[in-house]
């Protein structure tokens, strides 16, 4: 039997696709390799994860040569979220909550 408690408990745990509602992105049930932000040196031909494993990334932008700003979402969160991190993985900080594509401009 369908209460409204068990529906809202179901409407909790999903959110929006442009064709359908489909559950809040997590590790175990993301569709393909999670997302993650890679930088690639053409010299040496290696690549390098920079987000954190436990962090989903992505349409990531470089601030400059040692930062970059990309989206994510939390599980748990609703929405995806502007994030700024040092290529090294530190300095992890949300700037803007409930946000979409990150961009820079030079002056």
């Amino acid at each position: 039997m369908v209460t409204a408690e068990s529906m809202f408990h179901r409407m909790e745990n999903t959110c929006f696709s442009a064709s359908k509602w489909v559950r809040k992105p997590t590790a175990e049930n993301w569709d393909g390799p999670v997302p993650a932000l890679w930088s690639f040196d053409l010299h040496s031909q290696h690549a390098v994860r920079i987000t954190p494993k436990r962090l989903f990334g992505w349409d990531g932008v470089w601030i400059d040569n040692a930062n970059v700003l990309f989206l994510s979402q939390a599980v748990g969160e609703k929405s995806a979220s502007i994030y700024r991190m040092s290529i090294n993985g530190k300095n992890l900080k949300r700037l803007i909550k409930d946000a979409r594509f990150p961009t820079i401009s030079a002056p």
